[in-house]
């Protein structure tokens, strides 16, 4: 399929070279020109801007919004609205508030324009395990472009292999192997393999929006949700003090998806 992704950083980048990679054709474009040149040389056609994006796209005409929440997010949404067609989608991969893509949806939907909003984690890490999404949209949008969630998705096991599991030996690969139980313990032992002690990094730990707006969302419907209301609140005492833990904290997040810390 061909499709168009605007904002080529860690993740949009690494998303366009796992679609290419799956045979897909991507026309890409970003406000720095270099990340836009360096996909041209991998294989991806350069656009200039939304316009020129749009013009070198085939109808039905997709773009993939991956670019950091809020006004960057609204204004490439809005920009391209304005220049598709009836029956046109556009796909936001990035992290914004739910609420801002249900009424974006409403919004082009007014025009005829087809709006999915496809959360996407996965970190520096998806090009190669593949990306987890979490898609919402008209299901006549999402059964046209299942192709391209299918190739960014981890790979599946074939139907005729589903079935005929080792629960025992299952269980001890999850157990081992899993992200809760061993991948976050690897990437803290690559991270203490270079420096012991953490003593590079302070312990402030970024957050990105998502559990903000899952507590209050959370106090707004009067539903309990403790575990990541006190994931929160660590994040936030992470910036009043700096010791080992919240450094730990904050070198996994960085070894996991690239995400921003603070160095002394």
């Amino acid at each position: 399929m061909q499709i168009g992704v605007i904002g080529l950083g860690r993740m949009g980048g690494n998303i366009v070279r796992r679609l290419m990679r799956g045979g897909h054709e991507c026309v890409v474009f970003d406000a720095n020109a270099a990340a836009t040149e360096a996909l041209a040389k991998e294989g991806a056609t350069a656009a200039g801007s939304l316009a020129d994006m749009m013009a070198k796209l085939r109808k039905l005409r997709t773009a993939w919004v991956m670019l950091p929440s809020g006004a960057i997010t609204e204004q490439a949404v809005q920009t391209l609205a304005g220049l598709m067609d009836a029956g046109d989608a556009v796909i936001d991969g990035g992290n914004s508030n739910f609420k801002d893509d249900v009424r974006r949806a409403r919004g082009l939907a007014e025009r005829g324009v087809q709006y999915l909003d496809a959360g996407t984690s996965g970190g520096v890490w998806g090009l190669e395990r593949g990306y987890c999404l979490m898609v919402g949209g008209p299901k006549d949008a999402f059964d046209r472009l299942e192709p391209i969630f299918s190739t960014l998705a981890p790979t599946t096991i074939p139907e005729d292999e589903r079935y005929d599991f080792n629960l025992a030996d299952i269980a001890e690969l999850w157990r081992r192997g899993s992200v809760v139980a061993s991948w976050l313990l690897d990437l803290s032992a690559s991270a203490l393999a270079k420096d012991g002690h953490l003593e590079k990094f302070s312990g402030h730990v970024e957050d990105s929006g998502e559990g903000r707006w899952t507590v209050i969302e959370a106090i707004d419907l009067n539903v309990s949700a403790p575990i990541i209301t006190e994931s929160l609140m660590r994040r936030i005492r992470s910036r009043e003090e700096n010791n080992f833990t919240d450094r730990m904290l904050a070198i996994m997040r960085n070894e996991f998806g690239g995400h921003a810390v603070k160095k002394d």
